[in-house]
């Protein structure tokens, strides 16, 4: 191979890393007063979202985003105050809690239709985002979710043992994380 085609080769090859690297890796969403904390991976045509359970960070999916491979493009974010995304320290509802996953979402898919895996509460969120923002899912994974009619069942056939278990949970919790519970 001559020295020019060589190093043209080299070029291709540094290129192709820099693209990669610009896929990959940490990526912040600024939310104004905090900023969430959210990794990439991937070059695939398909963007998959993951949405952690209660009290989770992003890391919960380094497993399953592996085993996709790098034919998928993944995207998983740490909720306001966990792992290394920042908070206000305001509690936040379910509410407040879609805005931030729609900002994910807006900021990092770069407008395509995503594949929206949700886990726990995280499949709570990924439902109602489905309902408010259908045309910005390609599909709805749910993976053991939490509902909103669930705890209203619950409660209906042992309220004393919902109380009792809430109380528990509340102990255990940091103040951040008991104020949005």
């Amino acid at each position: 191979m001559s020295a020019g085609r060589l190093k043209v080769w080299a070029v291709a090859g540094l290129l192709l890393l820099a693209a990669a690297a610009v896929q990959a890796g940490d990526a912040a969403v600024n939310r104004g007063a905090y900023v969430l904390n959210a990794d990439q991976s991937g070059t695939g045509p398909i963007t998959v979202v993951f949405e952690s359970g209660f009290g989770q960070g992003k890391d919960v999916w380094k497993d399953v985003i592996a085993a996709l491979g790098s034919g998928y493009r993944s995207i998983t974010y740490s909720r306001a105050g966990l792992g290394k995304s920042s908070s206000d320290d305001r509690p936040r509802d379910i509410d407040a809690h879609l805005v931030d996953l729609g900002a994910v979402i807006d900021d990092l898919a770069n407008g395509q239709k995503v594949v929206l895996v949700g886990h726990s509460y995280g499949g709570l969120l990924a439902t109602e985002f489905a309902r408010r923002r259908p045309e910005q899912l390609r599909a709805l994974v749910l993976v053991d979710p939490a509902t909103l009619g669930q705890r209203h069942a619950f409660k209906q056939a042992d309220a004393a043992r919902v109380l009792a278990d809430d109380a528990a949970l509340l102990g255990m919790l940091p103040p951040s994380m008991a104020a949005d519970y």
